[in-house]
């Protein structure tokens, strides 16, 4: 588990930097929230921005939804690692977590690192300029072929973006 080992080790150098950044951050947050002077509101979203908002580092994901994705995308130099042994991101892809219909636009941006901008209603918005997904997915023939008769991904070109290799 390198990428977990290299993660933890980082992480654990940076964490008083990022308490102490949201220290600072999230006492704004609260003002802005509660300012109703419009001008005020502009001057602290001001002094918001210039102070960087820290995360914890991030190398890889397994189990996630494109939502939230595309937080960490935003959150980790818009690059990330997504390796399985299962293929589950597929599964997630397919919908799994979105009541069966596809959700495949964060990934489609990614292949060729268009911008992609998120906005959700209970959620920050998402923007991102060059995004970009490493996927190395060590799956069995049965989930590749799910995967490439989903109409829905074969039509808007999802399934043609990968490079598949079957081992003799």
């Amino acid at each position: 588990a390198p990428f977990h080992d290299y993660e933890c080790e980082k992480n654990k150098v940076i964490a008083a930097e990022i308490k102490e950044n949201k220290s600072q951050r999230e006492p704004l947050k609260e003002k802005i929230k509660n300012e109703t002077d419009p001008a005020e509101q502009e001057k602290l979203q001001a002094e918001l921005k210039e102070i960087p908002d820290l995360h914890k580092l991030r190398l890889r994901v397994d189990d996630v939804t494109p939502e939230r994705l595309a937080g960490i995308l935003q959150e980790n130099g818009e690059r990330i690692f997504i390796p399985s042994t299962e293929g589950q991101i597929f599964k997630i892809i397919e919908g799994r977590y979105n009541q069966g219909r596809t959700n495949s636009e964060l990934f489609l941006s990614c292949f060729n690192e268009e911008p992609y901008s998120m906005d959700r209603i209970n959620r920050e918005p998402v923007s991102l300029d060059h995004p970009a997904i490493t996927m190395l997915q060590f799956i069995q023939p049965q989930v590749i072929e799910e995967m490439i008769y989903n109409k829905d991904l074969a039509g808007n070109g999802l399934t043609a973006r990968f490079m598949y290799v079957f081992p003799r």
